[in-house]
């Protein structure tokens, strides 16, 4: 992956009901190496907002356009398609059901 990708995601937090809903908005940036930051997130659980910013970013991707990466504590599994225009992804930590999109904007490339 490389680029810089706006990527928003929901679902909930929890291990018990009631689950807590969560939904995120991030712009992350991708270097082609394994490496990226998220330069800027914003996280919204239980209608409680919080912000982080320069989160820094590992990832693996396969040779069949499947991967894992962690956003600093967060860990996800994905999919991205072969144009490397689209990653599918869902964070794998446990207690967050949390699935969303992360779309390359490729006007905006560093």
């Amino acid at each position: 992956m490389k680029g810089t990708y706006v990527a928003s995601g929901t679902g909930t937090a929890g291990s018990a009901a009631p689950f807590s809903p969560i939904a995120t908005v991030s712009l992350v940036i991708y270097n082609g190496d394994g490496t990226g930051v998220v330069v800027s997130s914003t996280k919204t659980v239980a209608g409680v907002s919080s912000t982080s910013s320069n989160v820094p970013a590992t990832f693996t991707v396969n040779p069949d356009c499947t991967g894992s990466k962690a956003l600093g504590a967060t860990n996800m599994h994905f999919v991205i398609t072969p144009d490397g225009s689209k990653i599918t992804w869902i964070v794998t930590n446990p207690g967050v059901t949390l699935m969303g999109t992360g779309v390359r904007m490729s006007f905006f490339e560093r």
